[in-house]
C-alpha cells in the first residue's frame, strides 16, 4: 500500500482549507510546508491522521477527572500495524525534531510490512516549534529519495492544540509497541481502538512534554482485538513500570533530560483490554490515574 499517496488528498485538504484550520502554508526550497501552530480540534485531528498514513480516524469525545469533563481523543485503526508502527512511531530523528508519518516507510527506518516503496510523494509530521530549513528538507529528500517539489511537511509544537492532540492520538501505538518489545507477535493484533484526554495547554514545550505523556500513561485506554491470548498481554499497561506514580516531568528531569534513558515500560497506556476472535475472550489490564493526571494538569485545588 502506498500510504503517502494514500494521504496525499488528507493534505490537500488541510492546504484548501488552510485559513479556517488556522494552518500557514509556506512555500520553501521548492517545498510545501504545512505550519500547524495554531490550528484548533480539526486541524489536530487531520494532522493525526496524516501521521497514522490515513489509515486510522480520529475523532473526540470527553473523558471525566476528578470533577471536570475534559476533551480527549477517539481513535481506532483496521491496519495497526501498518498505521502505528511503519508511519505513526515517533523515532525518526530529523535535526531538532522527530518525524513521524508516512514518509517513514520510504527511509531506511525499519518498517514491517512497507518495505522501501517508490512513491512520488513524502508527507511527513514532524513535533517542533522551528520551522523546517533548508537542511531539514535536504535531509528529508536524501533519505526518502524524493524530489523536494513533492515533499509536503506538517510541523506543530508539544505546547499547541494540535501538539497535545496528536500526541494523545498515539495511545493505540504506545500500546502496540509495548506489544512489539515484549516480542509478542504484533501479527496477532487485527484491530485497535483508543481514548485519551488531551493534555491541557502549557507554556513551555517541556512542560507539555510531560502533560503529553502524563495524559496516555496515567489516562489511555486501549482495546485490540487479537486473533488469540497471550500472557504477555498483562505486561502491556504502564503500572508494570519501576517509574509508574511518578510524573513524566519529574522522570524526564531524573534522566537528564534524555529521552531514550527513560524506562521503556513507562511509554504505555493506563489500560488495555485484549479481546480473543478466537475464544470471544476478554481479559482487561491496569487502570486509570485520575489522581496522577489532576496533579500533571495542574487541577489540584
Amino acid at each position: 500500500m502506498k500510504v503517502n499517496s494514500n494521504v496525499l488528498p488528507i493534505t490537500e485538504d488541510m492546504i484548501s482549507w488552510s485559513k479556517e484550520l488556522g494552518i500557514r502554508i509556506i512555500e520553501k526550497n521548492n517545498t510545501t510546508i504545512l505550519d500547524c501552530s495554531d490550528g484548533g480540534y480539526n486541524a489536530g485531528a487531520l494532522f493525526s491522521e496524516v501521521c497514522m498514513g490515513g489509515l486510522g480516524t480520529v475523532g473526540f469525545t470527553e473523558q471525566k477527572i476528578g470533577e471536570i469533563q475534559f476533551p480527549a481523543i477517539q481513535v481506532h485503526t483496521d491496519f495497526p500495524i501498518l498505521a502505528c508502527l511503519d508511519c505513526q512511531k515517533a523515532d525518526w530523528q530529523i535535526k531538532n525534531s522527530i518525524g513521524s508519518g508516512p514518509a517513514r516507510c520510504l527511509n531506511n527506518k525499519e518498517n514491517r510490512i512497507t518495505k522501501k516503496s517508490n512513491e512520488n510523494y513524502a508527507i511527513i509530521a514532524l513535533e517542533t516549534s522551528q520551522q523546517p530549513d533548508r537542511k531539514v528538507i535536504q535531509q528529508i529528500s536524501e533519505e526518502c529519495e524524493v524530489n523536494k517539489e513533492d515533499i509536503f511537511i506538517l510541523y506543530a509544537p508539544t505546547n499547541s492544540l494540535v501538539g497535545s492532540i496528536q500526541i494523545s492520538a498515539r495511545v493505540i501505538e504506545t500500546a502496540i509497541h509495548k506489544v512489539e518489545r515484549l516480542d509478542i507477535s504484533v501479527d496477532n493484533i487485527e484491530n485497535g481502538f483508543g481514548t485519551a484526554p488531551i493534555a491541557p495547554l502549557s507554556d513551555s514545550n517541556q512542560e507539555a512534554l510531560g502533560k503529553t505523556n502524563d495524559a496516555i500513561i496515567y489516562g489511555g485506554s486501549v482495546t485490540l482485538h487479537v486473533k488469540e491470548m497471550d500472557d504477555g498481554f498483562q505486561n502491556l499497561v504502564s503500572k508494570n513500570s519501576k517509574d509508574y506514580g511518578k510524573l513524566m516531568i519529574e522522570v524526564f528531569k531524573e534522566a537528564d533530560f534524555d529521552f531514550y534513558q527513560i524506562d521503556d515500560d513507562f511509554f504505555a497506556p493506563a489500560e488495555v483490554v485484549i479481546n480473543s476472535k478466537e475464544t470471544g475472550e476478554i481479559k482487561h489490564f491496569g487502570e486509570k490515574n485520575p489522581k496522577i493526571l489532576k496533579k500533571s494538569f495542574n487541577m489540584e485545588m
